[in-house]
């Protein structure tokens, strides 16, 4: 699968906001559709495994744990 780190683009509520896809981690299969088990949340995009990101700027995998870093307001 890929995993795709989004931004809020300045914006504070977008990461919360579930029908955007900014500040989020996405897991897509190869056509780029919500991956198989991804956390499927009510009345969001089928994409979303994770949300509430500021910025992410990295990923990593570890013992099958996904960990992102990401840096706030301030830059």
């Amino acid at each position: 699968f890929l995993y795709i780190t989004t931004g809020d683009n300045h914006n504070g509520s977008l990461p919360q906001n579930l029908n955007a896809l900014g500040g989020k981690v996405l897991r897509v299969d190869r056509d780029g559709k919500a991956a198989p088990g991804n956390n499927n949340i009510k009345n969001a995009d089928p994409r979303i495994l994770t949300y509430g990101h500021r910025n992410a700027q990295g990923i990593a995998f570890y013992n099958n744990r996904i960990f992102t870093s990401e840096h706030g307001p301030g830059h």
